[in-house]
């Protein structure tokens, strides 16, 4: 079989009517492209198509230039939660003609680190980290004063200099305890994961304070307010949760720190044949897709995930093109409450907006 060579920017040039700088300005879709006007810029990308062209990522690192590429580190892919993230940041990147590399660090410190160190290796023009380990700081800084943009999404874990696109959980925390209220529960238990030492996410500790904060505006005293945790990753049994199987305090709501945990109180109240939310109000926080369906209802606070992730996108593209922009911390607000049949029975309402009373 002949093989026909690979087209080259050169090809392009000459087709075009244009220098080779002209058709990397273009092709490469940064800033410089202004340079080419906007009909020329058309006709150079038409050719490329036309030619079949793809440009050497290799070749380009070699030559010791960013190869327009952005690493995205999760600590896993469970969930469908990750999926969500990266089908919002794949809408900017691939608009703007970025790359993308997903690395895995599945919560451990070393690894992260290790998975830093690679993506940096592979000149990729910035990394946004999901739950950043605090003893990769001086890593991360590191990266950063090579050029290496750095950005943080869902949690900022310490203040340092990066960029950071961050849910507002408390006021979502808000909402839920809120609405369980309006409900008329009184005993309500916030469930909560552990967290491994070292990871120090803020908003583990955000979202206790709000759940503290409302029921004490409410009127609700301290040795009133409970909180319990169950292990990261593990499931929620009576070995790890006692309350309300044991029920010492009478809970009739608990209220989980995501929706994966409320799924599990779901399972564990229904094998110990507690009536929800009869005798168990169950919320969650988050709206995992599973949780509207009509067999499992589970009411939730919504977190628009998708268009966090886009602004996290845009943030990282505007950073890389942008030699002066400046990281900034980038709070959602949480505004959406579900109330399905894990609160009010039979209940599978649409959005119920809300202004947050904070």
């Amino acid at each position: 079989m002949n093989l026909k060579p690979r087209p080259k920017t050169a090809d392009i040039a000459r087709l075009a009517g244009v220098s080779k700088a002209a058709v990397s300005f273009v092709l490469n879709g940064g800033t410089a492209a202004k340079k080419v006007s906007p009909k020329k810029q058309e006709e150079i990308r038409k050719i490329a198509r036309d030619l079949g062209y793809i440009p050497n990522q290799i070749a380009r690192s070699l030559r010791g230039q960013r190869a327009r590429m952005v690493g995205l580190l999760f600590a896993d892919l469970t969930a469908n939660w990750a999926h969500r993230v990266m089908q919002g940041m794949e809408d900017v990147f691939r608009e703007k003609r970025f790359g993308t590399i997903i690395s895995l660090d599945y919560w451990d410190a070393k690894r992260q680190y290790e998975e830093l160190v690679s993506l940096d290796s592979q000149l990729v023009n910035g990394i946004i980290v999901i739950a950043p380990w605090q003893q990769n700081m001086p890593l991360l800084l590191k990266l950063a004063s090579h050029g290496t943009r750095i950005s943080f999404f869902g949690d900022a874990a310490t203040e340092v200099p990066f960029n950071c696109v961050m849910w507002n959980e408390a006021q979502a925390i808000r909402l839920a305890v809120r609405h369980l209220l309006d409900i008329g529960r009184k005993r309500i238990c916030l469930v909560t994961a552990s967290q491994p030492p070292g990871l120090g996410l803020r908003l583990h500790q955000d979202r206790i304070d709000a759940f503290h904060e409302v029921l004490t505006q409410s009127g609700i005293p301290a040795n009133d307010q409970f909180t319990a945790e169950i292990r990261v990753g593990g499931d929620a049994h009576k070995s790890d949760f006692a309350p309300p199987w044991d029920n010492p305090h009478g809970y009739d709501a608990l209220l989980a720190a995501n929706d994966l945990i409320g799924l599990q109180l779901l399972e564990c109240l229904a094998e110990s044949e507690i009536k929800i939310p009869q005798q168990v109000a169950v919320m969650g926080i988050c709206n995992h897709p599973i949780s509207g369906n009509p067999l499992i209802g589970l009411s939730t606070v919504d977190q628009p995930l998708r268009y966090m992730a886009r602004i996290a996108a845009r943030q990282m593209v505007n950073l890389i093109e942008n030699a002066e922009a400046e990281s900034a911390n980038i709070v959602i607000p949480a505004e959406r409450l579900c109330v399905r049949s894990s609160t009010v029975p039979g209940a599978l309402l649409p959005w119920k907006e809300f202004i947050p009373r904070v």
